[in-house]
């Protein structure tokens, strides 16, 4: 995946193993206490990844859910 970066990569692999469609705060979640990371940063690379065509997204009320649009 070299058109993305380190954390972008991350964020596709946990949507490539999700069984569902994500929001943000399930992936925030998804790291856990292992990489804490702010609710801000994951929804600018999840924006990132929809900008550049890596993940579709469905508006469920006021939040966005994720899904991956390419295969591994």
């Amino acid at each position: 995946m070299f058109e993305l970066g380190a954390l972008e990569s991350e964020v596709m692999h946990r949507l490539w193993a999700a069984e569902e469609k994500l929001s943000v705060h399930d992936l925030v979640a998804s790291f856990g206490e292992s990489r804490k990371l702010a609710y801000t940063t994951v929804l600018t690379v999840v924006t990132h990844l929809y900008e550049k065509g890596w993940v579709t997204r469905e508006k469920r009320r006021r939040a966005y859910f994720y899904e991956p649009a390419r295969d591994r």
